[in-house]
């Protein structure tokens, strides 16, 4: 700040800090099953809500896919 010609000094620094969601590792009980067979997924590595591509939230689900499915996972931390 200045006024006429006197400065203040600075103020004290504040550090804002960014949430970088990590990418989890995702992994499934079995790779391969007959339709309509319970598979379990799993993930780790995430530090917030692992939300999954079928709609499901949490760190292990189970699936009962018909057809051959792809399965992927994202990590939310706060509004990230």
């Amino acid at each position: 700040c200045t006024l006429n010609s006197c400065t203040s000094a600075p103020s004290v620094a504040d550090t804002v800090r960014v949430n970088n969601p990590t990418t989890p590792g995702i992994a499934a009980s079995k790779t391969a099953i007959m339709a309509g067979d319970s598979v379990g997924l799993s993930a780790t590595g995430c530090n917030g809500t692992l939300h999954w591509s079928n709609g499901l939230t949490g760190l292990k689900i189970t699936v009962k896919p018909t057809t051959d499915t792809t399965f992927f996972a994202t990590c939310r931390v706060g509004n990230c």
